[in-house]
């Protein structure tokens, strides 16, 4: 190879690693400060590769023309290996996002099954038989009232339709099969029950 030759190549590569390092530098800016500090030492070395004279192209082209080539490849290097650090940062935010949006999605669905979920039926209380001293009798209030003879109100059943809410009262109402207790109040269910 003639020595026209061999500097036409090494010019070629030191104009190389100028463009190199000018794209580096632009693309550094862009990135967070971390990455940008270990780009700086390799711009650098490539504009230092780039930056040369005549009279050194024409002593040792080949030397040039190796380390504007080096230069080269270690800033292409290290640009892909933090491209490749932040898509892996960017997939895993999208990941943890899908995440977070699976869990919304199912604590929704969950909601929405609560909701819809059909009322457990109450279980139906027997009156337990109390001493016949115990009992007196109720009106459909839970007050004493008169009741006709052979008519006695267990107490404790009494006191358990008390503490139950409208809904299980008609629930009970329900699952005994009576009929006509969905206009009913609560002391017309309790009524209804004694």
């Amino acid at each position: 190879m003639s020595s026209k030759e061999k500097a036409r190549r090494a010019t070629t590569a030191a104009d190389s690693a100028l463009t190199a390092a000018k794209e580096a530098a632009t693309l550094s800016k862009s990135l967070p400060d971390k990455h940008a500090r270990k780009l700086a030492p390799l711009i650098k070395d490539a504009k230092k590769a780039g930056s040369v004279t005549k009279k050194q192209l024409e002593d040792k082209p080949r030397r040039i023309e190796r380390t504007a080539t080096d230069a080269i490849v270690a800033l292409a290097e290290a640009t892909a290996k933090i491209e490749q650090r932040l898509a892996k940062k960017a997939d895993a935010k999208k990941a943890d996002a899908k995440k977070t949006d699976a869990k919304k999605t199912d604590a929704k669905k969950q909601a929405r099954k609560r909701k819809s979920a059909p009322v457990p039926a109450v279980p139906v209380l027997e009156p337990t038989a109390a001493p016949a001293d115990d009992r007196t009798p109720v009106s459909g209030a839970g007050t004493p009232a008169e009741s006709t003879p052979g008519e006695a109100v267990d107490t404790s059943t009494s006191t358990i339709l008390q503490s139950m809410t409208v809904a299980a009262l008609r629930a009970r109402a329900k699952a005994e099969g009576r009929a006509g207790y969905s206009r009913l109040s609560k002391a017309e269910l309790i009524a209804l029950f004694v």
